[in-house]
C-alpha cells in the first residue's frame, strides 16, 4: 500500500526545502526514510495523466535505474501509481555550473578539462545504458568536490520508448537545443553529444554556443548552425567542432569522445568547491543548508516495488548511437553552393531586369513576398513548438496558415519593392546622363535592385526566409549544387534572350516623357 502524502511529506520522503523546478515538475530536498539526503522531483499531472501516461513513466523510470556511475545522480526510488507520481534521485550537494559561471567568470584550464572529461564520462555510461538524457545542459551539471555530476533525468527516456512530455511543453532548454530538436525530429544520443559540447562552450566562454537573445532568431541560428566558439580553449576546440555539427550522423559517439579525451591524459582530482580551487584561487565556504551535514549517499538499490508488478525489472539495451532521427533537419546550403545561388539570383535580376524591366519588377515583388511569407510561417511553427512542443499537426497548420501569413507580407513587401524601384531608377538615370548608351542605364537599374533587395531596408527578413526556402532542397543529396546550377542558367538564358531580341517594355510600349535611351 502506498504511503500517504502531507503537505510536509510525499510518500515516505519529508520534504525540507524546494530546490528546483522545470517543465516536467517540481524538485525538493528530502528525507529518506533510513536518514539520508536525497532528491524527489513531484511530477506534474499533465505529464502523466491517463493511464498510457503512467505506464510510460513506468517503463521510463525501469530504463533509468540502469543507468550508473559516479558522475551520475541515480534514480533510487520512484512510485507511479500514487496519486502524485515521484521520481527519487541521490542528492549532489554542490552548485550548478550555470551558478558557477555567472558567479566567478567561465572555467580555465584543468578546471574546463576536469569539466569535460567528466561530463563525457557521466553521458557515456548513459548512452550505455540505452538512455538519452535529452537536456543536457549547464543547469543540469552540479559541481561537487570540483568534478561534475549529470542531474535531472527528468526527461530521459530510451530510445525505443515513447516521449514522456505532454502537450505544452518543448524538450530543451531553447539556447542548448540541436539543430534536429528545432527541426521536430526525436532526441537521439547525438542530441546529448551535442548537449555536452553547448555546456562545455559555456563553461568556457560564459555564453552559449548560438548567443542569446530573440527566441524566434536564436533558434533560426541554431537551425543555420551559426556557432561562436571564440575563446574556447584551444585543446577542446576540435571536439566541440564535431559535436557541434547540425547532421547528427556526424557527430561522433560520447564514448569515442570520452577515450579520445582520456588519451590526452588524466586530469587532476579536485578539491572544495570548483570556484575556490579552479576559478579565483581563493577558498569560498561549501555550499551550506539549514540541516545536518548530509551522510554519503548509499549505494543504488533496485527499484523498489512501488513500480507495477507488470513490468519487466530490465530492458534490454538498444544501441544508443543507431539510426538516425525520425524527421531529419534541414540542411543549411554548403557556403559555396549558397554564394553560387546568391550570384545566380543577383545575375537574374539584372539580365531579367534588361529583357522586360516591367515583367522583372512584378517577378521581384513576388519574391519579396514569397520570402517574407516563408520566413513568417517559419517563425510561428517554431514559436508553436516551443509553447507547445513538436506535434504530427504542425505541417498542416503551417499550410492552412500560409495564405494569412502571405496576406499580411502584401504590405511590408510592397513598401520594401517601392524603396527598391526607387533606387533602381535613380541609378538609372544617373547612368543614363553619364553614358547615353541605351543598355548600360538598364544593367545599373537590375544590378541595383538586386543588390538593394538582398541588403537594403527590410532584407534581413527576405534573406532568412529564402534561405528557409532553399534549406528545403537539402533533403536530396546534392541539392544544393542543383538549385545553384538551375539559377545560374536561368540568369544566362535570360542574358542570351535580351541579347537577341533587345528589352520588351511588355505589357506597356513605354514609359512616356523619360530620355531617349527609353
Amino acid at each position: 500500500m502506498d504511503a500517504p502524502s502531507t503537505p510536509g511529506t510525499l510518500g515516505p520522503y519529508r520534504l525540507l526545502e524546494r530546490i528546483g523546478e522545470g517543465g516536467m515538475g517540481v524538485v525538493h530536498l528530502a528525507v529518506a526514510p533510513d536518514g539520508g539526503l536525497v532528491a524527489v522531483k513531484a511530477l506534474r499531472p499533465n505529464v502523466v495523466a491517463g493511464a498510457d501516461g503512467r505506464a510510460r513513466l513506468a517503463r521510463e523510470v525501469v530504463a533509468l535505474g540502469r543507468v550508473r556511475g559516479p558522475r551520475i545522480a541515480e534514480v533510487l526510488d520512484a512510485d507511479t501509481t500514487a496519486d502524485a507520481p515521484y521520481v527519487v534521485t541521490r542528492y549532489v550537494p554542490g552548485r550548478s555550473l550555470d551558478r558557477v559561471v555567472s558567479d566567478h567568470g567561465p572555467l580555465r584550464g584543468e578546471a574546463l578539462l576536469r569539466l569535460a572529461h567528466g561530463l563525457a564520462d557521466a553521458l557515456a555510461a548513459v548512452h550505455a545504458a540505452g538512455v538519452v538524457h535529452r537536456d543536457v545542459k549547464p543547469g543540469n551539471v552540479v559541481l561537487h568536490d570540483g568534478q561534475p555530476v549529470l542531474i535531472d533525468f527528468g526527461l530521459a527516456h530510451g530510445p525505443d520508448e515513447a516521449r514522456l512530455t505532454g502537450t505544452g511543453l518543448m524538450v530543451g532548454t531553447p539556447s542548448y537545443l540541436a539543430p534536429e530538436t528545432v527541426a521536430g525530429a526525436e532526441p537521439t544520443a547525438a542530441t546529448d553529444v551535442h548537449g555536452w559540447a553547448a555546456t562545455l562552450v559555456f563553461a568556457a566562454t560564459g555564453h552559449p554556443p548560438y548567443g542569446e537573445g530573440n527566441v524566434v532568431a536564436l533558434l533560426d541560428r541554431i537551425r543555420r548552425g551559426e556557432t561562436c566558439l571564440d575563446g574556447v580553449d584551444a585543446r577542446l576546440r576540435p571536439f566541440l567542432e564535431q559535436a557541434l555539427r547540425g547532421d547528427p550522423g556526424q557527430r561522433p559517439p560520447m564514448a569515442w569522445l570520452r577515450d579520445r579525451l582520456a588519451e590526452r591524459g588524466p586530469v587532476p582530482a579536485g578539491r572544495d568547491d570548483p570556484a575556490a580551487t579552479l576559478v579565483t584561487g581563493r577558498p569560498v565556504p561549501p555550499t551550506r543548508h539549514d540541516i545536518p551535514a548530509p551522510q554519503p549517499p548509499p549505494m543504488p538499490q533496485p527499484l523498489p516495488a512501488t513500480l507495477p508488478q507488470a513490468l519487466p525489472q530490465a530492458l534490454p539495451a538498444p544501441d544508443p548511437y543507431g539510426g538516425r532521427p525520425a524527421v531529419p533537419p534541414p540542411r543549411p546550403l554548403t557556403a559555396a553552393a549558397g554564394r553560387l545561388t546568391a550570384l545566380g539570383l543577383l545575375g537574374a535580376t539584372v539580365t531579367g531586369t534588361a529583357l522586360a524591366p516591367y515583367v522583372a519588377l512584378s517577378v521581384l515583388g513576388a519574391l519579396l513576398v514569397l520570402a517574407r511569407t516563408t520566413d513568417r510561417v517559419q517563425r510561428r511553427s517554431m514559436e508553436r513548438r516551443l509553447a507547445r512542443g513538436p506535434r504530427g499537426v504542425d505541417p498542416w497548420l503551417s499550410a492552412l496558415a500560409a495564405p494569412w501569413h502571405a496576406l499580411v507580407a502584401v504590405i511590408p513587401a510592397g513598401l520594401q519593392l517601392i524603396v527598391v524601384s526607387t533606387v533602381a531608377g535613380l541609378a538609372a538615370l544617373a547612368v543614363a546622363a553619364a553614358t547615353r548608351g541605351t543598355q548600360a542605364p538598364l544593367l545599373a537599374a537590375g544590378l541595383t535592385a538586386g543588390l538593394t533587395a538582398w541588403g537594403g531596408p527590410g532584407s534581413s527578413t527576405v534573406r532568412r526566409g529564402l534561405r528557409i526556402a532553399l534549406a528545403a532542397t537539402q533533403q536530396a543529396p546534392r541539392g544544393g549544387w542543383v538549385v545553384a546550377g538551375l539559377v545560374v542558367a536561368g540568369a544566362w538564358l535570360l542574358g542570351l534572350w535580351w541579347e537577341s531580341y533587345g528589352t520588351s517594355w511588355w505589357p506597356y510600349a513605354g514609359p512616356p516623357g523619360l530620355p531617349g535611351w527609353l
